[in-house]
C-alpha cells in the first residue's frame, strides 16, 4: 500500500513539474483580447494578413520608457530600438516593429509668394536617406511655382526627398484589390482625385509601377490620416493646406474580398504642401 501511495505522489509531483515548465515557456507570448480599453489602432489584427500582436510579461523582457502615444506609455526594448511596446495591464504589448521603410516620400512646396521655408520631420523612426541632405530639417527658398533653392548648398531642387525606417503594421482594413496590369490607370485616377497634379502623380507612378505591375493582384490602401498623425511634417511658415498621400500595398496571388476604401477629395488653397510616399508590406 505504501508503495502505491508513493508512486501516486511521484506521478503528481512529476505532473506539476511539467505543467510549470509549460507555463514558463508560454508566459512570454500571451494573446491580448480586443476590448474597448485598447484603441483599434493599438491591436493590430487584420485577418487578411494574419497579423496578431502578443504581450510580453515584465519578467521576460527589459524595456525603458521613451514617451507616450494616445495616452499610453511607450517603451523600447533595451538593445533593440526597433521594437516598440505599449504598457498594458497584461504586460508589454508589441505594437510596432521598425522593420519597414517609408519609401521615397517627396515633399513639394507651393507658397503664394517667394519666401524662406523651414521643414522638419517628427516621427519614431529615423531618416536613412535624403536629398538634399536632411540636417535636422531643411531650410529652403521657394517661389510660387514650387522651385526650391536649398540654402545650405545654394542648389536647385524639384522637391525634398527622404526615406526612413518605420513600422509595417498599418491599418489596411479597407482598401482596393487591383490587377497588376491595371495599376497605372488606377493610380492616375485615385491620386488625381486626392489632389495630386500630373507632375506629382506621374512621378509617383513611375517610381511604384515596377513594384506593382508584375503582381497578379495588389491590395492597396491609402493610410493618409494615420501617416499624417504619426509622421508629423512641420513647416514654417504654416501652410494653408497639406495634401499627404501615403500608399501601403501587398502583392496577392489571388483576388480577395475587402471593404472598399472611401478616399477624401482635396482642393488646393493658398500655401499648399504636397507629399507622397509608400511602402510594400509582405
Amino acid at each position: 500500500m505504501k508503495k502505491i501511495l508513493f508512486l501516486i505522489l511521484l506521478v503528481l509531483i512529476s505532473f506539476e513539474f511539467f505543467a510549470e515548465e509549460i507555463r514558463e515557456t508560454t508566459s512570454s507570448a500571451i494573446g491580448v483580447e480586443k476590448t474597448k480599453k485598447y484603441p483599434q489602432q493599438i491591436i493590430w489584427e487584420y485577418e487578411m494578413f494574419d497579423m496578431t500582436n502578443i504581450v510580453y510579461s515584465p519578467k521576460d523582457i527589459q524595456v525603458e520608457k521613451i514617451g507616450e502615444y494616445n495616452g499610453f506609455e511607450i517603451y523600447e526594448e533595451i538593445g533593440d530600438s526597433d521594437s516598440k511596446f505599449i504598457k498594458t495591464d497584461k504586460g508589454y504589448l508589441l505594437y510596432m516593429k521598425m522593420n519597414g521603410i517609408l519609401k521615397k516620400p517627396n515633399i513639394y512646396l507651393y507658397p503664394v509668394k517667394k519666401q524662406e521655408i523651414s521643414v522638419n520631420l517628427d516621427f519614431l523612426g529615423k531618416v536613412i536617406s535624403s536629398y538634399p541632405k536632411y540636417e535636422n530639417g531643411w531650410k529652403v527658398i521657394v517661389n510660387e511655382k514650387g522651385d526650391i533653392v536649398n540654402i545650405s548648398d545654394n542648389r536647385d531642387y524639384s522637391y525634398l526627398y527622404w526615406e526612413g525606417t518605420y513600422k509595417t503594421n498599418w491599418d489596411m482594413s479597407k482598401g482596393f484589390v487591383v490587377k497588376g496590369e491595371d495599376v497605372a490607370k488606377f493610380l492616375q485616377e485615385k491620386l488625381e482625385y486626392m489632389g495630386l497634379k500630373p507632375k506629382e502623380f506621374n512621378e509617383f507612378i513611375v517610381y511604384w509601377l515596377p513594384y506593382m505591375e508584375k503582381n497578379k493582384y495588389n491590395y492597396i490602401s491609402f493610410v493618409n490620416e494615420e501617416y499624417s498623425k504619426e509622421v508629423k511634417l512641420n513647416v514654417t511658415p504654416k501652410p494653408d493646406k497639406f495634401i499627404r498621400v501615403f500608399m501601403v500595398f501587398k502583392s496577392l496571388n489571388e483576388k480577395v474580398n475587402t471593404v472598399e476604401q472611401e478616399l477624401v477629395k482635396t482642393e488646393r488653397t493658398g500655401f499648399t504642401v504636397v507629399e507622397w510616399g509608400g511602402m510594400e508590406v509582405k
